[in-house]
């Protein structure tokens, strides 16, 4: 039985926290060696399932030709070990074979030009022993064949282990075209009498632009369940890639006004997150979820950005963009008339606006929440209709191109 010792050495190596793995050289030594005294690893990169394994996720069409050398499915082992010379793959083109597992220099290549490619400290090893450990993420590409450069691993932030099917079929493995007959593919894969199988519609594919179609690069993700989600990240192979998804009650708002900000993480392969950038201030830098305070005399587009630290140390951002209009919420009527007159106020349809000070300035019309509705050049007098916008108050403003601003009430019959 391993003992307490050699458990504490390969989790750190596997996990990357000791100096110990400094290199992907020494982590194969190690991975191999914790394999041999009976170590399970299991990945963070999702939860273990509880049956024998579970399909996370196909390239359906894959970059490169033939494209039946390149496609890839991922997997994620469960509770137990499984001895990989059981396993059996139905592809969803029946032309297609199951061919075996094959394990030799020419794969061994693939994973050397693989692991070169990979920006952060992810890694991708071969199968030790014949055995996919119990808990670790699995990729099982369709030929031996397969071009490392079609597919990128280069975000890759965990450890999986790579898998081959020996060399011989060069058609698509899931025939992702057509638009008649039967839409439905089923994958299914076995390993002695335990399995899994998953149901994709080629109708439902995606392109990179996140139009219906198919284009390289369409992956279907499932969950343990089997529910289908459609992505296309392009020419990337399935890795679990680590971003995030940003959103806030709106992508503009008014100078000195509070927004809501909210952040989602693709998976669980990080140590730590926080906001940066932006003219304004953050109520929490360190929580999903938080308030953004814009500034007050900022006006123009505002760059909020959410920073996650991966487990190899590197920091992946993403970009939100802010529009800061020079409106308020609730601004009281400027005092000197002669600064901005709007005749009529209320306006029912058409209003003249004369600022006799702003011969050279621009007009923006903003609703009480700061959004943009109207924004025009302004040379001192100008006649604006109003006739498509809904009842209600509006804060007009008129600023120079030497920064002086005026700001007036405009209600809207």
């Amino acid at each position: 039985m391993i003992n307490n010792t050699t458990n504490f050495i390969c989790e750190s190596v596997l996990n990357k926290n000791l100096p110990i793995a400094k290199s992907r050289w020494r982590k194969s030594i190690m991975f191999a060696f914790c394999l041999i005294m009976g170590f399970t690893h299991q990945t963070t990169n999702a939860q273990v399932p509880t049956t024998c394994f579970e399909i996370q996720s196909i390239l359906v069409a894959a970059c490169g030709t033939p494209e039946g050398e390149n496609e890839m499915v991922r997997f994620i082992v469960g509770p137990n070990d499984l001895p990989l010379s059981l396993l059996v793959v139905n592809w969803p083109n029946v032309n297609n074979a199951f061919l075996g597992i094959c394990q030799n220099p020419q794969t061994a290549a693939n994973v050397a030009a693989i692991n070169s490619a990979i920006g952060g400290c992810g890694f991708v090893q071969e199968p030790v022993g014949g055995i996919l450990p119990a808990g670790s993420t699995v990729v099982l590409v369709t030929s031996t064949n397969m071009n490392p450069a079609f597919n990128s691993f280069a975000g890759l932030t965990d450890t999986l282990i790579m898998i081959f099917q020996c060399s011989g079929n060069t058609s698509g493995h899931f025939k992702n075209y057509g638009t008649t007959g039967t839409l439905t593919r089923t994958l299914s894969m076995l390993v002695d009498a335990c399995g899994d199988s998953v149901t994709y519609h080629i109708d439902s594919l995606k392109m990179q632009s996140g139009a219906i179609g198919d284009e390289d690069g369409a992956t279907v993700l499932f969950d343990f369940p089997g529910n289908a989600t459609y992505t296309n990240p392009g020419c990337e192979a399935p890795i679990n890639s680590l971003f995030a998804t940003l959103s806030a009650d709106s992508t503009s708002a008014c100078a000195g006004s509070t927004i809501n900000l909210s952040a989602v993480i693709s998976n669980s392969n990080y140590s730590s997150y926080f906001w940066s950038g932006g003219a304004g201030s953050y109520g929490n830098l360190a929580s999903l979820n938080t308030t953004y305070q814009t500034n007050s005399t900022f006006i123009g587009i505002d760059n909020l950005t959410f920073n996650i630290v991966g487990n190899c140390n590197d920091t992946i951002s993403s970009s939100f963009q802010l529009q800061i209009n020079p409106c308020a919420i609730g601004i009281k009527e400027q005092n000197d008339e002669a600064s901005i007159a709007i005749f009529p106020n209320p306006v029912l349809d058409e209003c003249s606006i004369t600022a006799s000070k702003f011969a050279n300035a621009l007009l923006t019309i903003c609703d009480v929440e700061g959004r943009v509705i109207i924004q025009q050049y302004f040379y001192g007098k100008s006649n604006i209709s109003l006739a498509a916008l809904s009842a209600g108050v509006y804060v007009l403003e008129i600023r120079s191109n030497t920064g002086a601003s005026s700001k007036i009430k405009l209600v809207k019959e």
